[in-house]
C-alpha cells in the first residue's frame, strides 16, 4: 500500500501522541491506514493512481475472519460560527472557532492573508501542531466554513519548510504560501525572469517562524495526480534584514487538487436516509459526490424542507468502485454516536454491530449498488459480517 508524505506526517503525529515507546516506521505505516479514510488528501488522485495501478481499490480489502473490536474511533470538532475578514492583506490573526468539516485545533488562531480565491474564500493559514506545523485553508466568511490546503511544515531557523505550497487563483495567476524558520525576512519570488515579494507574518504561538504568501505569474506546478510534469520555474528566497541570503528553495508542490475536485464533482446517486435524529432535529443522511473516477463519502444533515447541510467528508472511494470487500476503517458521525463504514461485494445482508448498538441499517449506493454504506449507533468498538443468499458468511472484519 502507498501513502503519501502527508499521510505518514500525520499518522507519525498521531501515533507519538498515544505513546511513550519509541516509534518504528511499521507503526506509522499502521496508524496512517487507520487514519487515510479521514484524510482525503490534497491530491485526490494521489490516493487514486497509484493504488488501482496494482489492481486494488483505495483501502479496500476482504475481511479477516474473526470479529475482533476495531482499534479506532474518528471524533470531529463541533460547528463554527461565521465571522467579519480582516482587512484584506494585513496578515491579522484572529481567534476562531473550529471548522465542522475539517477539524482544526480549538484554539486556532487563524493568520487572513487577505488574499481571495474565487468569489468569496479567501486564502488563510495557522499552525496546526508541532508534527505537521503551519497548514493552509480557505475560509468563507459569510459561511463560516473551512477547506483544508497542504501542510508547509515547522522549518528549522533559516531554513524554507517542507515545500511551498501552491494553487491555482483562478483567475490567471498563482498563490503560494509556505513557511519559514525566521522573523524579520523578506521573501522573494523569481519566475520567468520577474521577481515578486511575498507578504510575511509572524506565526503566533511559535517564536522564530514566519509564513509567507504571494499571489504572481508564472507555469503552475502540476497536479498531485501527474505522471509526468515539467519542472518548476519559480525560486524562493529569504533575506535578512540587512539583505543577506538566508535560505532558497525550488521545492514546490500543488495544494489544491482536492479543492478542484469538489468544486467540479456532483452529487451522484440518491441519499442513504437511515431514519438517526440529530438532537437539534434533522435526519443523518450519507451520500456521495463524484466526478467520472473518483466518489467522496458525505455526511449530511436533512431538514424538514428536504435540504442537506454537508458535515464533513468521510472518505474517497475509486469509481467505479473495485469489488474488494469491507473497507478497512470505520467512520464516525460523533454528533449522533453513529459509526459507519463501506462494503463492495455480491453479498445479500451486510451488517455493522457492537456491543449494546442501536439503530442498525444499511444501503447501496444507487450509481453502484455493489457499494453498501454499513451503519449503527454505538460509541463501542465495532465489526462487520456480510452473507448470502443462503445465510453463510462471505465476509467479516475486526477493521484491523
Amino acid at each position: 500500500m502507498m501513502y503519501s508524505t502527508d499521510e505518514l506526517r500525520q499518522a507519525l503525529a498521531e501515533a507519538a501522541g498515544e505513546r511513550t515507546t519509541r516509534l518504528g516506521f511499521a507503526d506509522v505505516k499502521r496508524a496512517a491506514n487507520r487514519r487515510r479514510p479521514r484524510t482525503v488528501v490534497a491530491g485526490i488522485a494521489i490516493a487514486t493512481v497509484p493504488i488501482l495501478a496494482t489492481g486494488g481499490a483505495i483501502a479496500l480489502a476482504p475481511g479477516a475472519p474473526d470479529l475482533a473490536p476495531t482499534p479506532d474511533a474518528n471524533r470531529s470538532a463541533p460547528a463554527r460560527s461565521a465571522f467579519d475578514s480582516p482587512p484584506a492583506g494585513d496578515g491579522r490573526v484572529q481567534q476562531d472557532p473550529p471548522d465542522p468539516s475539517f477539524p482544526v485545533p480549538a484554539n486556532v488562531q487563524l493568520i487572513h492573508t487577505g488574499e481571495h480565491f474565487g468569489p468569496h474564500e479567501e486564502l488563510v493559514m495557522w499552525l496546526q501542531d508541532e508534527a505537521n506545523g503551519v497548514q493552509g485553508g480557505l475560509f468563507d466568511a459569510a459561511t463560516g466554513r473551512l477547506r483544508t490546503l497542504g501542510y508547509a511544515g515547522l522549518p528549522r531557523t533559516n531554513e524554507f519548510g517542507w515545500s511551498v505550497q501552491e494553487l491555482d487563483d483562478r483567475e490567471g495567476g498563482i498563490l503560494d504560501f509556505g513557511a519559514f524558520g525566521a522573523t524579520g525576512v523578506k521573501v522573494k519570488v523569481t519566475a520567468q525572469g520577474r521577481t515578486v515579494e511575498a507578504k510575511t507574518a509572524a506565526v503566533p504561538g511559535k517564536p522564530g517562524v514566519s509564513v509567507f504568501w504571494v499571489r504572481r505569474t508564472g507555469v503552475l506546478a502540476a497536479p498531485t495526480s501527474a505522471l509526468t510534469a515539467a519542472p518548476n520555474d519559480a525560486v524562493f528566497t529569504a533575506y535578512a534584514a540587512g539583505g543577506a541570503v538566508l535560505g532558497t528553495t525550488k521545492e514546490i508542490q500543488r495544494t489544491d487538487d482536492r479543492i478542484n475536485f469538489e468544486d467540479q464533482s456532483k452529487v451522484a446517486g440518491d441519499r442513504m436516509r437511515t431514519g438517526i435524529t440529530f438532537p437539534d432535529g434533522g435526519e443523518l443522511v450519507f451520500y456521495f459526490d463524484a466526478n467520472a473516477t473518483t466518489g467522496l463519502l458525505q455526511a449530511g444533515k436533512l431538514d424538514a424542507a428536504g435540504k442537506v447541510t454537508f458535515l464533513r467528508t468521510l472518505t474517497n472511494v475509486a469509481r467505479p468502485p473495485v469489488v474488494g470487500g469491507f473497507y478497512r476503517a470505520v467512520f464516525d458521525v460523533a454528533e449522533v454516536h453513529v459509526r459507519a463504514a463501506i462494503y463492495v461485494g455480491t453479498a445479500s445482508k451486510v451488517q455493522l454491530g457492537a456491543e449494546g448498538a442501536t439503530d442498525r441499517g444499511s444501503a447501496a449506493w444507487s450509481a453502484h449498488p455493489e457499494l453498501r454504506v454499513l451503519w449503527c449507533r454505538t460509541d463501542n468498538q465495532v465489526n462487520a459480517v456480510a452473507y448470502d443468499d443462503a445465510g453463510n458468511v462471505v465476509a467479516a472484519t475486526d477493521f484491523r
